[in-house]
């Protein structure tokens, strides 16, 4: 069985975002850590912002957080008919 566009997304995002736990994580992102744990946990893609400051926490440079930003909008975005 193969995983979908999101569940990739959320594995390699839980995966970059490394051994943080989710209280960290919502501290220095200033996220909450419900929001954070739905995140980490491929329930909920993220917001733009919420992925930016993410990334941000665990060290990303803009050209990193650009390229997950396109990432994300192939998945949000369906192919065009």
């Amino acid at each position: 069985m193969s995983t979908s566009a999101p569940e990739d997304f959320a594995q390699a995002l839980a995966q970059r975002l490394g051994g943080q736990s989710v209280r960290q994580l919502a501290a220095v992102s200033g996220w909450g850590r419900t929001t954070v744990s739905d995140i980490r946990a491929g329930r909920h893609i993220p917001s733009e912002a919420q992925l930016r400051d993410l990334l941000m926490s665990v060290g990303a440079d803009e050209s990193e957080i650009a390229s997950w930003q396109e990432r994300r909008s192939a998945i949000i975005t369906p192919p065009a008919a």
